[in-house]
């Protein structure tokens, strides 16, 4: 299984701010690194989330990126599905959908279960490479989830949270992609066959995001992120999965600032840019300590991360990534 971290959009509130000025409260300690900021995002192969962060015009627009996440697991194991802990590639696809109250769950899930066969479709498997490979997963609100047929092993709601420099909202979302590609036109023809396969009538609001690296995989303010990510797969395979379905929202309780992050900056000049921040972890544990010790309602007392000074979070929630097994029997 896996869920996802909630999307928000970050506005920068100031110019020019340096990454070396900014601190994250993601560590239980007093003296907190950014390495582990932003903690946000899909969350796949378990609970996860996804954020975005975007700069308002008036800050400088430096830089951005990072990568992250493998593909299988070891035989004799559940399988992660595919955007859960493999490396990164140099374009994402962030697709957000809330769906109509009636929307048919079970004709959703069919067309969610079939996802990898619309990879397939977009780029043929017998003639791909690494750079119109994609890598994709799905992932889904927790009421959308129980009405799938699913079962929650742990509670992934996202609470909205507020913080003397900021809020993190809460934003409704039922289905969530994930995918990653070096060709971004790839990225964008799957959002158009996924919400082509759809029920007619059966969507609410969607959004689709394509994020790109900037400068040697910088965010926008300069910042590497993703640097504290574990190197191999194996270990962000224990990070982001858990280890009885193959998702990420498990028993296993790994330290509670550990996930797997795959944030990315996205956005045009015009309407805004920013980062879009998606963390894997085995445990909503995980990511819960790292958002209320952002806002300041974690151990690190009433001491809020900087990252809420300088932007402004529009838009987050949790998403659980089943295994691709578990995946398979929804419905």
């Amino acid at each position: 299984m896996a869920a996802r971290n909630s999307t928000r959009l970050f506005q920068t509130l100031r110019k020019g701010f340096s990454a070396q000025s900014r601190q994250i409260a993601t560590r239980p300690s007093a003296a907190r690194r950014y390495g582990a900021s932003l903690a946000v995002g899909t969350l796949a192969a378990g609970v996860g989330g996804y954020g975005l962060y975007t700069y308002l015009k008036q800050a400088d627009i430096s830089e951005a990126l990072q990568r992250v996440m493998p593909t299988v697991s070891a035989a004799g194991k559940p399988t992660a599905q595919p955007s859960v802990f493999s490396q990164g590639k140099n374009h994402a696809l962030y697709l957000w959908i809330e769906l109509q109250p009636n929307a048919n769950a079970k004709e959703v899930v069919k067309a969610c279960k079939d996802l990898q066969k619309m990879v397939d479709q977009v780029t043929d498997p017998s003639m791909k490479d690494e750079e119109d490979e994609i890598w994709a997963g799905v992932g889904f609100g927790t009421t959308f989830f129980k009405q799938a047929g699913g079962k929650v092993r742990q509670n992934y709601t996202y609470d909205h949270r507020r913080g003397t420099n900021g809020e993190m909202p809460s934003s409704p979302g039922d289905v969530f992609i994930h995918a990653k590609c070096n060709t971004p036109s790839k990225l964008f023809e799957l959002a158009q066959v996924f919400m082509a396969s759809l029920p007619k009538d059966s969507v609410k609001n969607f959004e689709d995001i394509y994020s790109f690296v900037y400068k040697n995989g910088r965010d926008l303010s300069g910042f590497i992120d993703g640097t504290e990510n574990a190197a191999d797969d194996e270990n962000r395979e224990k990070i982001a999965v858990e280890k009885e379905s193959g998702g990420s929202n498990g028993f296993n309780q790994p330290k509670p600032f550990e996930i797997v992050r795959q944030s990315m900056p996205f956005g045009t000049l015009k309407d805004g840019a920013g980062l879009f921040f998606i963390g894997y972890s085995a445990s909503p544990d995980n990511l819960n300590f790292m958002l209320d010790n952002m806002v300041g309602a974690g151990r690190d007392g009433p001491h809020c991360d900087d990252i809420m000074r300088l932007t402004k979070n529009t838009k987050g929630t949790y998403w659980y990534f089943p295994g691709a097994e578990e995946l398979a029997k929804l419905g």
